[in-house]
């Protein structure tokens, strides 16, 4: 197994609170749970997100796979990803400690 990470980045318009639909909350919902699930599990190493709320912030999955093909298709399986709520750009990564 190789380590690869994806960066999650919100889309412009669920920067503003007020526009959240609930078909949003329930993809986002799902990717969190989607996201405990594969930790608890083992398959994601690490999970963090920046503190900012505007368009520099970002989130961080960490996880293992075959190779970069599978390491795309299960970040394009994010829920919040393909319900169009987060863009998201996969990576191979290099864990150190």
């Amino acid at each position: 197994m190789n380590t690869y990470c994806y960066v999650l980045k919100l889309i412009e318009r669920l920067y503003d609170v007020t526009a959240w639909t609930q078909v949003d909350e329930e993809a986002v919902n799902n990717h969190f749970l989607r996201i405990k699930k594969d930790y608890e599990t083992g398959k994601i190493i690490h999970v963090g997100r920046t503190i900012n709320d505007n368009f520099k912030g970002f989130g961080l999955v960490v996880f293992t796979s075959e190779d970069i093909l599978d390491a795309t298709n299960y970040m394009n399986q994010d829920p919040a990803i393909k319900g169009g709520q987060m863009s998201g750009s996969v990576f191979e990564y290099k864990h150190i400690f």
